[in-house]
């Protein structure tokens, strides 16, 4: 049966062996050594490997080695090359090993949060919370998109441009907004309660039914004062501008909800990249090794 605590504490030290592995160089570096190693006598707390960078230099490095030994050509040249990529192969399988732990805790922590229990089965993405992330990532493109010709048709009222300089400055308007409307919510709401996603969400999908109600409500308002009247037509500029200060918060909204709900899958398909990543540089170890075990005498196998 799986036990979080027991799992925690099995994990903690490949855990920070992996943080180790990123930060110890650069504290070397600028002369802090021996402040990290006074810090190891400290309990290791808040380990996200989401945060850490990406796993890419390690592809990078294996299509590196896998070239350097099917163009190595001569026997000797191939042993001293295929020693050097074993010896990188090692290490990089204990870089990913804990790696792949530290994400199984996360994801083991983050169910425990949500759920209030231990998650008995394997890692994966939950179905309904998933469906829910996506669901609110779509709504959000669709909320962008009307935005975009909102603010688009506001620009072609105040200044009477181009088209390309009214799409050129919608574009802009709606980019900058949207992203600064994310940060806002992201600071004031996922950040502030990421040890609480239960009542982060209890928040949001109270602040997006309260919002898409009044952004529904400008939008039926304009649909109804379609009207030459000179006074309607200006509660109409009226309704546009609310709907444009409305849609940024509401479109903020939607995708930190999108985020905090695909945490399973996010969390998932870094632990599945782990794997598979893993077992490329495990076939690439096994094979370097039976290539080294070779007589000198024969040739090289071709090394795909």
């Amino acid at each position: 049966m799986f036990n979080l605590a027991e799992f925690r504490s099995r994990s903690s030290a490949s855990a920070a062996a992996a943080a180790r592995l990123y930060f110890e160089p650069l504290a070397k570096w600028f002369g802090v050594g021996d402040q990290l190693e006074r810090s190891e006598e400290r309990p290791f707390r808040g380990f996200r490997p989401l945060s850490l960078p990406s796993t890419g230099h390690l592809r990078r490095r294996l299509s590196f080695w896998r070239a350097e030994l099917r163009e190595a050509g001569a026997v000797s040249v191939f042993k001293l090359r295929a020693r050097s990529a074993l010896t990188w192969s090692e290490e990089a399988l204990v870089e990913l090993d804990n790696l792949t732990r530290a994400s199984e805790v996360d994801y083991a922590d983050l169910f425990q949060r949500w759920y209030a229990h231990e998650r008995l089965g394997p890692i994966g993405p939950i179905y309904f919370p998933t469906l829910l992330s996506s669901s609110f990532r779509v709504a959000a493109g669709l909320l962008i998109a009307l935005e975009f010709l909102v603010v688009t048709l506001m620009t072609e009222f105040a200044f009477h441009v181009g088209l390309p300089v009214v799409l050129g400055l919608g574009a802009i308007v709606t980019i900058s907004v949207t992203v600064a409307a994310n940060a806002v919510v992201g600071a004031a709401i996922l950040a502030r309660l990421e040890a609480k996603p239960r009542q982060a969400s209890s928040i949001l999908l109270l602040q997006i039914s309260i919002l898409g109600v009044v952004v529904l409500l400008l939008i039926g308002g304009l649909l109804v004062l379609r009207t030459a009247n000179p006074t309607m037509a200006q509660l109409s500029q009226y309704l546009l501008i609310a709907l444009s200060l409305m849609m940024p918060a509401l479109v903020a909204l939607l995708q930190s909800a999108a985020k905090l709900y695909g945490w399973s899958r996010e969390l998932s398909e870094r632990w599945q990249a782990l794997r598979e990543l893993r077992n490329d540089l495990m076939v690439f170890h096994q094979d370097t090794e039976a290539l080294l075990k070779q007589d000198d005498s024969q040739s090289p196998a071709p090394f795909g």
